[in-house]
């Protein structure tokens, strides 16, 4: 009795890693193709100057093994392209203006997307946030309050851009940027 209890549970267990196999394989095949249409899309909006619609399905959304989403997510950064960094500065300051007040990094990421400037990466915050640390000249970082443009005094965070600079009350760098750097 118990032989066949064995050979069943066996046999299942095989059934069901062949079909793991296949499924693996099948989902393997997708993200090439969803990662081909990503460079397509990435290309496309280089080349036409304009943005894609949104996805239908946000990728978080799709539940996969973490490591098999982070090698399509490499691949498809990889072949991203960013826009420059004075650009993305430019940008940031004309949708900081609008909204009137100092913005958060999240903030102006979804801003300047809206305004079809888009950040590619793993983590396009952290992208973003280098490329305003390198324009610190144009966009500055006031702890506490977030992005300002960096001519402009914003009298209620005590930012003054005639001042001479101190590091305790301006933080350009955090620690994620810095390791970058």
């Amino acid at each position: 009795m118990a032989d066949a209890a064995l050979n069943n549970a066996v046999k299942a267990r095989d059934e069901l890693h062949e079909k793991i196999a296949e499924a693996a394989k099948q989902i393997e095949e997708w993200k090439a193709k969803a990662a081909r249409a990503e460079r397509f899309i990435a290309d496309w909006e280089e080349f036409s100057g304009q943005t894609a619609p949104a996805r239908a399905v946000a990728h978080e959304d799709v539940q996969v093994t973490e490591y098999a989403d982070d090698i399509v997510e490499r691949r498809m950064s990889a072949k991203a392209k960013n826009p420059k960094k004075e650009d993305v500065a430019k940008a940031a300051v004309e949708v900081i203006r609008e909204h009137g007040e100092p913005m958060s990094r999240t903030e102006v990421r979804d801003a300047l997307a809206e305004a079809g400037v888009v950040i590619h990466g793993t983590r396009p915050e952290v992208v973003l946030q280098t490329m305003l640390w390198r324009m610190n000249d144009v966009v500055a970082h006031i702890k506490g309050h977030g992005y300002w443009p960096a001519d402009t005094p914003h009298p209620p965070s005590g930012y003054d851009p005639d001042a001479p600079d101190d590091d305790e009350e301006i933080d350009v760098l955090d620690e994620d940027t810095a390791r970058l750097v």
